[in-house]
């Protein structure tokens, strides 16, 4: 269970094992939502720059948005119909 946004950054950015970016990661205090920044090179040495918003309502339920860019369509969907991104 997650207990506040902070660790839900943390549970999600340990999930999918990418580089934060800029200090995006620091959550505000008592803040409900909160958008970061993360990257990765992917196979094939593709750059992959991904922006997350997350969101927690007052049952702890936490609520993702994710979007991917990348110069090849098929990662940037792949990322998108992994299981992780499915269930979140």
């Amino acid at each position: 269970m997650v207990f506040d946004l902070a660790e839900a950054v943390n549970a999600v950015t340990g999930l999918l094992g990418m580089q934060r970016c800029e200090g995006t990661e620091v959550v505000p205090s008592n803040s409900r939502s909160h958008t970061y920044l993360l990257s990765c090179v992917y196979i094939g040495n593709a750059k992959m720059p991904i922006r997350l918003s997350l969101g927690i309502d007052g049952a702890k339920e936490v609520a993702m948005k994710l979007a991917v860019r990348s110069e090849d369509e098929n990662i940037s969907d792949a990322i998108h119909e992994t299981d992780f991104a499915k269930s979140t």
